[in-house]
């Protein structure tokens, strides 16, 4: 594994509040897709990088959950493989965390 400094990584920064604040374009889409992806790749490879994420707490919440829930369905798959009933769980658990954090924010899930 390439040991990767906080030094060397810019700030992922997140605005949930965007689709709310009617901001959203295919930009911001882009943006938020690829601030996500890496920070899912940094969660799965076990470093650390700076975030900042802006909206309301409950929101910031979902989004947590939503990551947490990312990390680990895919852990289970490494692990135990697709058809694996810890797999199949952690999959419905991540579901309903994707349709929570939807709802809330207005966001969709860039990861499906």
């Amino acid at each position: 594994m390439n040991e990767v400094s906080n030094q060397e990584l810019a700030a992922i920064e997140i605005d949930l509040s965007a689709a709310k604040n009617q901001e959203l374009n295919e930009d911001y889409l882009g943006q938020f897709g690829a601030a996500v992806g890496m920070l899912l790749k940094a969660i799965t490879q076990g470093y650390t990088t700076p975030v900042k994420i802006r909206g309301k707490e409950t929101d910031i919440r979902k989004f947590a959950n939503v990551l947490n829930g990312e990390r680990k369905y895919m852990l289970s798959y490494n692990k135990h493989g697709l058809n694996h009933s810890d797999t199949y769980s952690s999959k419905y658990k991540l579901d309903k965390a994707v349709r929570d954090f939807e709802k809330s924010t207005g966001l969709k899930w860039p990861f499906k």
